[in-house]
């Protein structure tokens, strides 16, 4: 890349010349270099990745997610080390379960009802029938605390009801299935208890 006083008899080039040079600027440099053509490998392994990519990004756009499911993968993204979106969180969980050989599973529709008195129960929508868990905590780096989910046999729904909590805390919480086969994407739920 070389560095350029007055570029193209211009104070200011940018873009591309023909296919052969592209001029731009970076921290106030003038600067030119080759236009170059990316490599596109496509491997049997890329072009594997590939497709587990675009079928996050339609499954992601198809499940019939509410607003609390979709903030709780933002809030999930918000305390990994590395900065995401909650977009970002949804396709590393699809990737990685695909990658595992698991049947991936968006549990959606998370509710929350009756939340009086320190107890609180939640509801969401699995679309099959599995073992299902939740892992709550008063962090969420902490969620040492599971209890098993129950089944609504007629709707596929799942349901649990947390109580012993403090009052004016907030709560957070993820569901999964340790179920062979299978995983669940889910986020981190966030919920304050009331009295």
């Amino acid at each position: 890349m070389a560095k350029l006083n007055g570029p193209l008899m211009s104070m200011n080039a940018r873009g591309q010349v023909g296919k052969s040079l592209i001029f731009s600027g970076w921290n106030g440099l003038k600067t030119v270099k080759a236009h170059a053509v990316p490599a596109n490998p496509k491997t049997s392994g890329q072009t594997t990745q590939r497709g587990f990519m675009s079928a996050a990004v339609v499954l992601w756009h198809t499940v019939p997610y509410i607003l609390f499911d979709r903030v709780s993968n933002s809030l999930l993204a918000s305390v990994q080390v590395s900065p995401l979106s909650g977009f970002n969180i949804f396709c590393r969980q699809y990737i990685n379960g695909k990658k595992a050989g698991l049947t991936v599973r968006t549990p959606n529709r998370m509710e929350i009802t009756a939340n009086t008195g320190g107890a609180f129960t939640l509801t969401f929508s699995t679309g099959h029938l599995v073992a299902g868990y939740v892992r709550y905590g008063v962090a969420p780096r902490s969620l040492g605390n599971i209890q098993l989910l129950s089944v609504d046999v007629g709707t596929s729904h799942q349901y649990t009801t947390l109580s012993g909590l403090v009052v004016g805390s907030d709560v957070f919480f993820e569901v999964f299935t340790m179920d062979a086969g299978n995983t669940w994407i889910t986020g981190l739920y966030k919920v304050r208890v009331l009295a």
